[in-house]
């Protein structure tokens, strides 16, 4: 067996040499010349009005949604799936009426995409 010392000193040795790596104030040639914060030349503008939003409350069986989606034409629907269970809800704002279709098994589902 090697000596204990040695092999501390080559573990410690390399974490360093890693450490040093991964240091984020390191610049390259390539990052030297390029500045740390770049504004855009020109405001972008979004399709919606973010500050005219309306508020709605929604059934609780949707409380554990992950991600909506609206069919293109059919906006009084919102699309939902959730968040622990293979679970794809239809929401119609209008009738407050929920359609469930189960679509898989339980998992970790993070959005939904309808096309």
């Amino acid at each position: 067996m090697k000596n204990p010392t040695i092999l501390t000193t080559m573990a410690l040795g390399l974490a360093s040499v890693i450490f040093l790596a991964c240091n984020p104030n390191n610049t390259t040639k390539e990052n030297s010349n390029k500045p740390a914060h770049v504004q855009a030349e020109k405001q972008q503008q979004i399709p919606y009005t973010l500050s005219s939003g309306i508020k709605m409350s929604l059934p609780d069986e949707l409380l554990e949604i992950s991600g909506i989606a609206f069919l293109a034409g059919q906006d009084d629907d919102i699309y939902a799936i959730q968040d622990e269970q293979g679970f794809l809800y239809k929401f119609n704002q209008p009738t407050q009426k929920v359609t469930l279709n189960p679509f898989g098994k339980d998992g970790d589902y993070e959005d939904i995409s309808i096309s």
